[in-house]
C-alpha cells in the first residue's frame, strides 16, 4: 500500500507537506518527491516485503512517468521485476491506454506519457484503492489518493474516479475517453456446483498472501465472511493472527472458532479504550460521510470504524501489516438479503438472483452504494495506521465464478458459496444470520 499526489505544476515543500497530511500515513516508510518538466510527483511508500522501491517509476527514455498504490498480482506475466509495480510501464507500452484491463490486482494508477501528451488514470474493477481527480480553471490537473490532498492544494472541482473505469486525459485536463477495465459475463448462469468458485477463492487467498506470510491478520467475527477467509488461510498453512471483539457476536461460535484458529486474541473492549480510539481516529483519519440508505452519517461515528482502528493498532504493534478483509461478500453474494427478505435497508434484490442477470446487473451495491462507502472506511482507517487492506472476495475471478452459478445455487442459502464452504470444512456458523462487524464497548 502506498499513496501519492501528482499535479501539473511545481509546488513548494510547505504545500506538499500540507497536502500530504493524511496521505503520508498510508506510506510511512519513505516519502519521495520528484519535480520533472513542470510537474510534481509525491509518493509515500509502505514496504511489505522489506525492499525499498522508490516511485514514481520512469522509463529509460524518461518519457513515461507512473505512480501507483496497491498490488499487481500477475506482474510475473510481463517480466521479472523486483517490485510488482515495475511492470506498469511495460504493460502500457504493450497494450496502450487500455493496459489496466490486463492487470490482476488491487490498485490505483496514474501514468503520464510526455511524448504523446496524455495521462491514463484509473483503478481496479471495484476501485478498492481510492483515486481522486481535480482540475482548476487554470487547467491545473491533479490526482491524489485522498480527497484532502486536493482540498489542501486549493482545488475546488474534483471527483472520485469510478470503479471499473480508466480515464484518458490530455495534458490540459480534457477528458479524451473512458475505458471499461473488466467486463463480467452475466449471460451464462450455467454452473451446477460450487467447485469452481471454491477453486477461484483458494487462488484469490494464495495470490494475496504468498509473498507476505508473516504479517497477515484479520478481524474474526462469528459470521460468514471472516470465517471463510480464516479457514482457507489455515487450510493453506498461512501464518496469520485473528483478533475478535466480543460486541454482539455469537460467543459460543466465536469461542469454537478461536479453538480452531489458535493464534487469536479475544477482546472485551472497555469504554475508556473505545473513547480513546475514537479520539485518535478523528485526529489521524480523513473524515467522510456515509450515504448507504441504512445510515447517513460520518465515518468516525461508526462503531465498526472504531473497532477496526483498535484491531489494526493491535496488529501494527504485533508487526502485522496486511489486513484480510471480508468486504464485498454482503454486496456480491447476497445483496443484504435472503429468500426475498431484506437483511438491511440497502438491499435491492432481497437476496433473490433472477434467472436472467442482465435485468438487474450491476445492482447498486455491486460497484457503488455500501461497496464504495465501506471500502472507503477500511482504506481510510487501516491506511491511517500504515496497514494495507486486501479483499479476496473482490477478486475478479471469484466474482465471475459466482455470477456463473445457476440461479438455483445462488439462491439455495444465504451467501450460498460461503455457506457451502463453511459446511464442507466443518467451521461453526449460524445459518441465515447476518452479523455485521460491530464494536460495543463495555462499561
Amino acid at each position: 500500500m502506498c499513496s501519492f499526489i501528482t499535479i501539473n505544476k511545481i509546488i513548494d515543500d510547505s504545500l506538499i507537506k500540507l497536502a500530504n497530511r493524511y496521505a503520508k500515513y498510508r506510506g510511512p516508510d519513505l516519502t519521495n518527491v520528484i519535480k520533472y518538466q513542470g510537474y510534481t510527483f509525491v509518493h509515500n511508500l509502505l514496504s511489505i516485503t522489506g525492499d525499498i522501491t522508490e516511485q514514481p517509476f520512469v522509463d529509460e527514455d524518461r518519457e513515461i512517468v507512473c505512480v501507483y498504490n496497491g498490488e499487481v498480482y500477475n506482474s510475473f506475466e510481463f517480466g521479472n521485476y523486483e517490485s510488482d509495480g515495475e511492470c506498469l510501464i511495460d504493460v502500457y507500452k504493450k497494450y496502450g491506454t487500455k493496459f489496466l484491463k490486463h492487470l490482476d490486482g488491487e490498485f490505483a494508477v496514474v501514468l503520464y506519457d510526455f511524448k504523446k501528451q496524455i495521462i491514463v488514470a484509473g483503478c481496479d474493477t471495484f476501485a478498492t484503492k481510492p483515486l481522486w481527480c481535480g482540475i482548476t480553471s487554470d487547467n491545473e490537473l491533479a490526482f491524489a489518493s485522498y480527497e484532502s490532498c486536493l482540498v489542501n492544494l486549493d482545488i475546488s472541482q474534483y471527483e472520485k474516479l469510478l470503479p471499473n473505469t480508466s480515464y484518458v486525459y490530455d495534458f490540459y485536463g480534457n477528458l479524451i475517453k473512458k475505458n471499461i477495465v473488466y467486463e463480467f459475463d452475466v449471460k451464462n448462469q450455467h454452473k451446477e456446483n460450487y467447485d469452481d468458485w471454491m477453486k477461484a477463492f483458494s487462488e484469490s487467498i494464495h495470490k494475496r498472501t504468498f509473498n507476505v506470510r508473516e504479517s497477515i491478520f484479520l478481524g474474526l467475527s462469528s459470521g460468514y465472511d471472516s470465517g471463510v477467509i480464516a479457514a482457507e488461510m489455515k487450510r493453506q498453512d498461512i501464518n496469520f493472527k485473528a483478533y475478535s471483539i466480543y460486541a454482539k457476536e455469537n460467543r459460543d461460535i466465536l469461542l469454537q472458532r478461536h479453538q480452531i484458529f489458535e493464534d487469536s486474541t479475544l477482546i472485551d473492549l472497555k469504554r475508556s479504550e473505545f473513547d480513546a480510539t475514537r479520539s485518535i481516529l478523528k485526529n489521524t483519519c480523513e473524515e467522510f460521510k456515509y450515504d448507504t440508505r441504512s445510515w447517513v452519517g460520518f465515518m468516525t461515528d461508526d462503531k465498526a470504524a472504531v473497532g477496526l482502528h483498535f484491531i489494526c493498532n493491535l496488529a501494527k504493534n504485533d508487526n502485522r501489516k496486511i489486513y484480510m478483509s471480508g468486504q464485498g461478500a454482503d454486496e456480491i453474494f447476497a445483496d443484504y438479503g435472503f429468500a426475498g427478505h431484506r437483511m438491511s435497508a440497502q438491499s435491492e434484490l432481497l437476496g433473490l438472483f433472477p434467472e436472467d442477470l442482465t435485468t438487474c446487473f450491476p445492482w447498486r451495491n455491486f460497484y457503488y452504494g455500501t461497496q464504495q462507502a465501506y471500502l472507503a472506511k477500511e482504506e481510510n482507517v487501516a491506511g491511517s495506521l500504515g496497514i494495507e487492506t486486501r479483499y479476496p472476495f473482490l477478486d475478479k475471478k471469484v466474482v465471475q465464478e459466482f455470477l456463473w452459478l445457476s440461479a438455483e445455487l445462488k439462491n439455495k442459502n444465504y451467501k450460498a458459496p460461503l455457506c457451502e464452504y463453511l459446511t464442507r470444512n466443518n467451521i461453526p456458523f449460524e445459518k441465515e444470520v447476518k452479523l455485521g462487524f460491530s464494536c460495543e464497548p463495555r462499561g
